[in-house]
């Protein structure tokens, strides 16, 4: 939502409360001990911001509008004026877009204790809305077994409140064309369950749900092209044969409890359609402790682009790029986003011998990697540091790569000039190396 009071063009109107209520500043005032004084400027800021709604929203009190967005942080008292401002967007029944966050902004950094709607979605939603091609709501609670009110709503995300798992099957039931869904920091999910018996469903994010225990989350998506889940690790089923593209970001984990590499081979390995994949370090760190070290159960010879996403190449690391370059045998770009060092607690290494360097790890690799024969074409490391893990991973790629093209390294840009120069000229470094490919182009920025 936009950070502005107001932002209207043509018949799109976006409202927000933050530059009159001051959330930051009532932060400070709370922190400081000051909660009365927070209070008032909250509310008279929610008094100043309706009657500059409604002045917003007067022009259009004949025609609507096309796209509505309210940001109405914790509106309480003030819930009917919002009821008043549906009407006035759904005149026509024109409104295709409307994006509703009641959340509470200073509660945001407690998830999920913090994690509650502030608001209900107000009736007039239900009654006057069925042209909805697109819904958000975030810290909105919202009753599903209405929403067959929205026979064209295609695209749909919901942030912020506790959800049960009867309101995500009802919702899953009642919108007969959904393409499109987001869940979004939601508690109380005891497992996550979309089942698109309509075969509609072609993306779906799954961002930090929490649910008690491991939780568990199952997936039955016919015709899903686009999979991307973030958070902390889950059991995760999928029966999703089309999948074109899967982010898998475990990212928020740091504890090794012994079965996460096989799990998460398992769910790595059915996105066998996948053209491009993006996995995390936690994922590079356990996925070689599976079956099988050296490869995923099974290969995807369709896979044309991988991302291994805030990773360091640290020693940990290694065994599971290497299992993952081995299990793509037709992978052409591969983009490495270099992040902070990610240890993990009672970590166990794959092999019977202490980790190795960069230098050594690499030496050690007998077993072919068949992407390296005919098809790596092109590498892209996003803050290359010049680690030595960074410098041999990098040096072995065209050693081994026989049809390589390009090599793009970004330079970080964390630290002080001369820290960026040290980082350039490490780069510089792979210049001239007895490559396996003679046309390759090293690009440095």
């Amino acid at each position: 939502m936009a950070a502005s009071s107001s932002h209207s063009s043509s018949r799109t109107v976006v409202l927000s409360d933050i530059p009159f209520t001051k959330p930051d500043v009532c932060r400070e005032l709370i922190l400081d001990g000051r909660q009365a004084l927070a209070n008032g400027i909250k509310v008279s800021g929610q008094k100043s911001f309706v009657d500059h709604a409604y002045s917003v929203l007067m022009p259009y009190q004949h025609t609507g509008i096309n796209s509505f967005g309210l940001r109405f942080s914790d509106p309480g008292e003030f819930i009917s004026h919002v009821n008043e401002w549906v009407h006035i967007a759904a005149r026509g029944r024109s409104l295709l877009e409307l994006d509703i966050d009641f959340s509470d902004v200073s509660l945001h950094d407690k998830f999920p204790e913090g994690n509650k709607a502030c608001g209900d979605l107000v009736p007039n939603v239900y009654i006057m809305c069925e042209s909805l091609d697109t819904l958000s709501l975030a810290g909105c609670r919202f009753d599903a077994s209405r929403f067959d009110t929205f026979r064209n709503l295609r695209v749909v995300s919901i942030a912020r409140i506790m959800m049960e798992e009867a309101m995500l099957d009802q919702l899953m039931e009642k919108c007969i064309n959904l393409e499109d869904l987001s869940l979004i920091r939601l508690s109380s999910v005891d497992s996550i369950n979309i089942d698109d018996k309509k075969r509609m469903l072609k993306r779906l994010i799954i961002e930090h749900c929490h649910t008690e225990g491991t939780g568990f989350v199952n997936i039955h998506a016919p015709n899903l092209r686009y999979f991307n889940y973030i958070g902390d690790f889950k059991i995760i089923t999928i029966d999703a044969p089309k999948v074109e593209e899967a982010v898998l970001d475990f990212s928020s984990e740091d504890t090794f409890r012994g079965d996460e590499g096989y799990l998460i081979a398992g769910v790595v390995s059915h996105f066998v359609t996948a053209k491009r994949i993006t996995v995390c370090s936690y994922t590079t760190q356990v996925i070689s402790n599976s079956e099988d070290p050296l490869r995923l159960p099974a290969s995807n010879q369709m896979l044309r682009h991988l991302i291994l996403k805030m990773v360091s190449i640290h020693q940990n690391e290694l065994p599971g790029i290497a299992l993952l370059l081995r299990s793509y045998p037709e992978l052409e770009t591969l983009t490495i986003e270099i992040g902070d060092t990610k240890h993990i607690k009672d970590y166990e290494y794959p092999y019977d011998h202490q980790p190795l360097d960069g230098d050594a790890f690499w030496a050690s690799q007998i077993t072919a990697i068949p992407c390296l024969r005919g098809h790596l074409k092109t590498i892209k490391v996003q803050g290359f540091k010049g680690t030595a893990n960074e410098l041999a991973f990098l040096n072995f790629l065209l050693k081994k790569s026989n049809v390589m093209q390009d090599m793009i390294l970004e330079v970080s840009k964390e630290g002080s000039i001369e820290a960026r120069n040290r980082y350039m000229g490490l780069a510089q470094t792979l210049h001239g190396l007895n490559n396996a490919s003679p046309d390759v182009t090293l690009t440095i920025r």
